[in-house]
């Protein structure tokens, strides 16, 4: 696991323990401020996961083009050379 992974189900985690902390609260004013504290966590978390996603770079296909230009070109020189000497 990456440290940002880590970090973000760190965060996570602490987002849970404060929401069940929330509800265990009478006051409402520190309910909101400690929900309003997890979604704030989660959304942290949210972005850290997004920075440790891998992109796949897709190997360049022009060499792979080239090659079979280039053998589809020796081909019809070959094909063309083969009815010279037949003529």
């Amino acid at each position: 696991m990456s440290d940002n992974t880590a970090l973000a189900s760190e965060k996570r985690e602490v987002a849970r323990r404060a929401r069940r902390l929330a509800c265990t609260l009478l006051s409402e004013d520190d309910r909101v401020r400690l929900t309003r504290f997890a979604d704030e966590l989660d959304r942290e978390a949210a972005a850290l996961e997004r920075s440790t996603i891998t992109f796949v770079v897709w190997p360049d296909v022009a060499p792979r083009l080239q090659t079979q230009e280039q053998q589809q070109s020796s081909a019809s020189s070959t094909q063309a050379n083969e009815r010279k000497e037949k003529d």
